[in-house]
């Protein structure tokens, strides 16, 4: 089998891939942040990588698409701006990194605090709701949301039910 023949092999298994699974053993990213045209270039080049089914392309292509979404998010949360971290996170895609997750529990914790803040029962159901879209149950402040949305909804049903009875 000549190597022409033993890459389109290799490629048609590569293209059967639906996950890939990239060990980080914590690299930080160097220099300014990409931009965000710089990361859609990067998904390309791991997609091209992926077609072409070179080894060597591929792990360069997903390292570099890593470390430009690492460096994109750790921008976003130091910025601690909502607008920012979501379309970091929008960015990110389907890629699921440590770095990702600590944005969106940040996000996830603003929300829920700002639900709670503002009284309304409402506000908090929708926060929380995000919050199990996202996977972030587990977080303290859900649970302390959820307790207050509690409270406030039984205050709620007893005063309609109070106001039915008479």
């Amino acid at each position: 089998m000549d190597s022409g023949q033993r890459q389109q092999r290799q490629a048609e298994r590569l293209s059967d891939i639906d996950v890939i699974i990239w060990v980080d053993y914590g690299e930080s990213p160097e220099g300014s942040p990409p931009s965000p045209e710089y990361i859609d270039r990067l998904f390309v080049e791991v997609d091209l990588a992926l077609g072409q089914g070179l080894r060597e392309q591929r792990d360069e292509a997903i390292r570099s698409l890593i470390l430009a979404l690492k460096a994109d998010l750790t921008v976003a949360l130091e910025s601690n701006d909502e607008t920012i971290m979501e379309a970091a996170v929008l960015r990110a895609r389907e890629v699921e990194l440590a770095s990702k997750r600590e944005v969106v529990a940040c996000l996830v914790t603003s929300r829920l605090l700002a639900a709670a803040e503002s009284g309304r029962e409402a506000e908090m159901r929708n926060a929380m709701r995000f919050a199990r879209e996202k996977g972030m149950e587990h977080l303290g402040v859900y649970h302390e949301v959820r307790a207050i949305h509690g409270a406030l909804y039984g205050e709620a049903l007893l005063e309609r039910l109070s106001a039915a009875a008479v």
